[in-house]
């Protein structure tokens, strides 16, 4: 009888091989096009195999399947590979055209296990009196024995610890327990097993479903996310004010502002009343769009429904109001933080002078500089940075290498080591040329500069004295 064409009569399980089942720890989008890009895709494709198949719920099948030859407890997910035993060294090829930190581990291999290989055994044909097979591991003796299934005891019956003083590995306490350990080291694909043993026992619930959510989000699997959130729904089970901020959260990374507002609104219509963190993932939201009016409104929506704001949420719309070069508004910030009773940290003070260095407003950057050290906060790198790029050209205004000059000798003289950023600043104040030869003047080695691990210590003590000669009398005064 001819073999059909169509996708359901597919060679067996095992005709060149063992299938194996890769689970690897996260499946990026760079890692996702490496492997259907493959020499093994596309031989797969040649042989008439379908790389990603509906049924397969993302999963890279390479081998000839259909999804009858899957078992029924086989849950497979975007992150799984399904290749013949041989062709696992392939997999692994494929995967190092991507760089070594993005490039994900493989965190299990098990053999897929189809129903035709269970069919298959011959029971009348199996032989007694055969002599065992030995296999020498590590100098020990082993004899293989067939797998004897052992009922379960009553200490392992269900996931309820029955008997006071005894702790259950299968109860919901402990697997909930490996499911927060999956999170705090963003593991999805165990989070993803902790959640099938609940859900087994019927021991699922939102708190589980949120701590699935929460972890799609650090691991910036947001579509997974969505996916989860709908299983909740479709589970009969009402998400929490905490579920609902972790959505939004997730919507807040990848930048997706209808979704976010979509969440927002599904708040209200299932009866949960938002919270502080909620309006701040809306704020950042606008901050990371760099929507100065959405986020000046919610800002305002969240300082007239709370008493108090964090530190955190006041440095954002700050960082976004320097970014925007709005002084005034960045100052507005740094007296809401005084005003809820926040200590006003050097970021702040950073904040505000880096608003008047966007803006080109030297005189105003000083003047927060000497703010900052009446604070208590001796000038860094980082505040003469923000000096020199209020030196810098901007639209409708000139640079002013003078002054540039004159701020950038002055750290040299204190002592301050330039870094990257501060080198930077110094080219767009003077110019490249002018900004390389005050530095071959001042004996600044400028590579060793932009890299924090140059070896050597003491390659900064003559360009202090050097510019404290060129400075004079000005050193004594005070430049900045």
């Amino acid at each position: 009888m001819p073999v059909s064409s169509e996708p359901s009569d597919a060679v067996p399980v095992r005709s060149r091989g063992i299938v194996k089942v890769l689970a690897f720890s996260r499946m990026p989008r760079a890692v996702h096009e490496a492997l259907v890009s493959s020499e093994l895709a596309e031989e797969a494709r040649a042989s008439g195999v379908k790389v990603e198949p509906n049924w397969a719920h993302g999963a890279k099948i390479f081998v000839p399947l259909v999804a009858e030859d899957v078992p029924e407890d086989t849950m497979l997910r975007h992150w799984h590979v399904l290749v013949y035993d041989d062709d696992v060294p392939r997999v692994h090829q494929a995967l190092q055209i991507i760089r070594c930190k993005e490039r994900p581990s493989c965190k299990s291999s098990q053999d897929l296990q189809s129903s035709a290989d269970v069919e298959s055994v011959d029971v009348d044909s199996e032989e007694v009196d055969v002599a065992p097979e030995i296999v020498v591991e590590n100098t020990f003796f082993c004899v293989p024995e067939p797998d004897i299934f052992t009922l379960r005891s009553n200490y392992t019956y269900s996931c309820n610890d029955a008997i006071p003083g005894h702790i259950n590995p299968r109860s919901k306490e402990h697997v909930v327990e490996k499911l927060k350990a999956c999170h705090k080291r963003r593991d999805l694909p165990g989070a993803v097993q902790c959640y099938s043993s609940l859900r087994a026992c019927g021991a699922a619930d939102t708190y589980v479903f949120t701590i699935l959510i929460d972890l799609c989000g650090k691991a910036a699997e947001f579509e997974e996310a969505e996916t989860w959130a709908q299983k909740m729904f479709d589970a009969g089970f009402i998400p929490s004010v905490v579920t609902f901020n972790c959505l939004i959260g997730c919507c807040a990374k990848a930048g997706n502002v209808a979704k976010a507002n979509e969440w927002f609104a599904s708040m209200h219509a299932h009866g949960v009343e938002p919270e502080y963190p909620t309006y701040k993932c809306m704020i950042l939201l606008y901050v990371e769009k760099e929507d100065l009016d959405q986020a000046i409104s919610w800002y305002g929506l969240a300082a007239s429904k709370f008493p108090k704001l964090d530190i955190k949420t006041i440095m954002m719309m700050m960082s976004l109001y320097g970014g925007k070069a709005l002084p005034e508004k960045a100052e507005e910030c740094l007296e809401d933080m005084r005003r809820h009773g926040h200590k006003v940290t050097r970021q702040a003070f950073q904040g505000v002078m880096s608003a008047y260095a966007n803006a080109g407003d030297l005189a105003g950057a000083k003047h927060w500089l000497r703010q900052a050290k009446e604070a208590g906060f001796a000038p860094t790198v980082v505040e003469h940075t923000h000096l020199l790029a209020a030196c810098g050209p901007k639209p409708g205004q000139t640079a002013d290498p003078d002054q540039g000059r004159d701020i950038f000798l002055y750290q040299v003289a204190k002592g301050i080591e330039p870094d990257r950023d501060n080198l930077d600043a110094l080219s767009d104040a003077l110019g490249y040329r002018p900004a390389r030869r005050l530095c071959e003047e001042l004996h600044i080695h400028t590579r060793a500069a932009r890299l924090e691990w140059w070896p050597d210590a003491h390659h900064f003590m003559k360009p202090p004295r050097l510019a404290r000669e060129i400075l004079g009398d000005k050193f004594d005064s005070s430049v900045c």
